[in-house]
């Protein structure tokens, strides 16, 4: 389970850092307190912020992972 701290930080960052991004496949565009194993939120970036929010995120304890999505970034916390 992801802790409700790491969701609401990670989303933090985001808005300080004044990154555009919209929350997809999320009922009311609500950021969920918990996350279950296997589960994760979908955003999409604005493009002209996807290399800004690399730089932002991993500077912020994130790391970038490549896998079978095209891309992710996932706390090392």
């Amino acid at each position: 389970m992801v802790d409700a701290n790491i969701i609401k930080d990670f989303f933090e960052v985001l808005n300080k850092n004044n990154l555009k991004y919209v929350l997809i496949k999320n009922d009311d565009n609500v950021i969920p307190n918990q996350l279950e194993s296997g589960e994760d939120i979908d955003f999409l970036i604005h493009p002209s912020d996807y290399d800004r929010l690399i730089d932002v995120v991993i500077s912020n304890g994130y790391e970038k992972r490549m896998g079978n999505l095209v891309s992710g970034i996932s706390c090392i916390n």
